[in-house]
């Protein structure tokens, strides 16, 4: 009956406007699961002539959230603020901020930082950095990457010199940053920390992904899943077997180019007991012409290192510093001006892609 058929049409509508729906929302689901976590800086070049054309590697660089005591999160956009004015925004790498939620009804910095959704619970910080690992491949596919947090100053001009000199072709697989030693009872004796900062190849990013799709590496709750960078470690060190490392120290004397703590601490020697234990050391020779990375540093601290390198105004350092960090002990005349303007600056005015 014509009645009937015209009371069956709006039903057949609805339905199929309810399946589009709950279809669209399933989509932005399980899309979104990695996508909301990629925010690629759209000033940052993405297409730079690949290693094979031009011997310039393309570099990306992962800022992921610090969750440091002394690094206040209220500052989180601060500090990528500054990142983006200072050593992020020079157009030398693609910049990749993972960004961190305010969720008020949420405890622990590492859920509210990391924005670790209810559906990833189960796999904690590693889930986080595996979605974003997994979208930077797909997305920029790079030639090698950079993982750090978003405390710290890099010389991207260092990073690229490093990676084209002295680093195996990115298909090989590499994995370098600072090394620190873990339990001599341990089948291996050291892993990288990504906070001050993980270097790993094209082929590293894709075995990991590799891995992780066939349902190997993935760590169950625990510590892997709250210590990222620990399971990365555990995964590339099944990949290699042995101590398969690549050393970053500079010269002869193992000068550090990927420096836990930031320029006055690491010019003055001033280390804690914990980093002392995981570095089998007692002392620590200083320091590299070219280093690439210093930890701790906050985003005031940062931008003065930054635009000091670079001959920019400065005006006077920093009153207010993160954890970790100190002020020039020796007050303008401290050595520690001494290295980062006359040994780091003088070195950047090298042509990285000449």
């Amino acid at each position: 009956m014509p009645y009937l058929r015209t009371l069956k049409a709006p039903r057949t509508y609805l339905r199929a406007l309810v399946a589009t729906i709950v279809f669209a929302f399933i989509w932005w689901e399980t899309a979104s699961s990695s996508e909301f976590l990629l925010s690629v800086d759209p000033a940052a070049p993405s297409s730079v002539d690949p290693v094979e054309k031009s011997g310039a590697p393309r570099i990306a660089i992962v800022v992921l959230p610090g969750d440091v005591e002394g690094f206040s999160p209220a500052d989180r956009e601060k500090r990528l603020s500054a990142i983006a004015k200072g050593w992020g925004g020079r157009g030398l790498a693609t910049m990749i901020y993972v960004p961190c939620v305010s969720n008020p009804s949420r405890d622990g910095a590492f859920s509210l930082f990391w924005n670790v959704s209810p559906s990833r619970e189960s796999i904690g910080k590693f889930g986080v950095l595996r979605d974003v690992l997994q979208s930077v491949a797909r997305k920029v596919d790079p030639d090698f990457l950079l993982i750090i947090h978003d405390h710290a100053l890099v010389i991207t001009e260092n990073l690229l010199r490093f990676v084209k000199e002295e680093l195996p072709h990115p298909s090989e697989i590499v994995m370098t940053g600072s090394l620190l030693k873990i339990s001599l009872d341990q089948p291996r004796t050291w892993f990288v920390s990504e906070p001050a900062g993980m270097l790993i190849s094209r082929a590293t990013l894709h075995y990991l992904i590799g891995q992780w799709r066939e349902g190997k590496c993935i760590p169950e709750l625990g510590f892997f899943t709250e210590n990222p960078s620990h399971a990365l470690n555990e995964c590339f060190f099944h990949a290699k077997g042995g101590n398969p490392w690549t050393d970053s120290r500079e010269g002869p004397q193992g000068y550090e180019r990927f420096n836990v703590y930031g320029p006055v601490r690491t010019v003055h020697g001033d280390r804690d007991d914990w980093y002392k234990k995981y570095k089998n050391l007692t002392a620590e020779p200083c320091c590299a012409v070219r280093p690439i990375t210093f930890h701790y540093v906050d985003y005031q601290e940062g931008l003065y290192w930054d635009r000091l390198l670079h001959g920019l105004e400065t005006g006077p350092f920093p009153a207010e510093l993160g954890g970790y960090s100190m002020r020039p002990p020796g007050g303008s005349h401290d050595k520690v001006f001494t290295y980062m303007q006359g040994t780091v600056m003088s070195k950047l005015g090298y042509q990285v892609f000449s």
